[in-house]
């Protein structure tokens, strides 16, 4: 515990003012802004981390075919961008395989495709067993790869469940459409439970014949599809998908809609 800290802190079942050299051999730790000797190569940084270690270790070399740098081995970190440089920190945070992993923004600086490919290696950890504590300010990705999710305010915990429950608590019946009228952006808020006898949602959606809308919708599992009156349903020709809304403030899901000369379609766009 850091000087004038107070209370207990348990990891393994061990307390950390006990814990001995024995405990770094088997947790691994990536922070987000990752510390590599720039004017070495990325296999010479792992291959010098690799060597702190006395039980057993991973190859550098696959681990950088796991993350996709098996061309960048012998190319100096200096040269790498912020996303390569994530993803070897990442590497560097395996190579002692450990049973215990600290993420810290772990999908920072990534391009969507890496973080999709980073957040399914993360999963295939979590599948073999490894405990895996992940802080981050992006909420999607809270709930797509953790179990539970806790939120830290003044530095306590001010909430923690699952995902799907704090949804579950925190959701609100409501949805609010931002759309274009000609160049105005304009905005309307109806409640789901009435919408589909609310005009102003019918019209919105029967009578424009262009507009582009966002909805915001802060609740779980629903589909305006079943609160419109049949008519409504055939004569804007309406098919639409939602997601599991996000986590994120309290979760918001998005679908964006298109309405051409009476026609309309919904798809999931988060």
């Amino acid at each position: 515990m850091l000087k004038q800290y107070e209370g207990r802190s348990s990891v393994m079942g061990k307390e950390l003012n006990q814990a001995g050299s024995s405990f770094y051999e088997k947790i691994g730790v990536a922070f987000e802004f990752p510390n590599f000797y720039q004017r070495l190569t990325a296999l010479e940084n792992l291959n010098l981390f690799r060597s702190l270690y006395a039980s057993e270790t991973e190859e550098p070399e696959a681990l950088l075919a796991l993350i996709g740098l098996e061309d960048y081995g012998r190319t100096k970190v200096s040269a790498y961008s912020k996303g390569m440089k994530m993803r070897l920190n990442f590497s560097r945070a395996l190579i002692n395989q450990p049973d215990l992993l600290f993420l810290d923004e772990p999908t920072s600086g990534l391009d969507p495709v890496h973080a999709k490919k980073l957040k399914q290696l993360i999963l295939n950890k979590k599948a073999e067993g490894k405990t895996i504590l992940i802080t981050t300010h992006h909420m999607q990705t809270a709930e797509e790869i953790c179990d539970r999710v806790a939120f830290i305010v003044d530095g306590r915990v001010a909430l923690i469940d699952f995902p799907r429950a704090l949804k579950v608590q925190k959701g609100k019946r409501h949805v609010k459409v931002e759309y274009r009228n000609h160049r105005q952006l304009e905005t309307a808020q109806f409640d789901l439970d009435q919408i589909g006898s609310s005009p102003e949602f019918l019209n919105l959606i029967k009578e424009r014949p262009f507009y582009y809308a966002y909805l915001l919708i802060s609740t779980v599992y629903i589909a305006v599809l079943q609160f419109l009156p049949v008519e409504y349903r055939e004569a804007a020709n309406i098919a639409l998908t939602f997601s599991d809304p996000s986590v994120l403030g309290f979760f918001l899901s998005g679908a964006l809609f298109y309405s051409r000369k009476g026609k309309t379609s919904m798809t999931a766009c988060l």
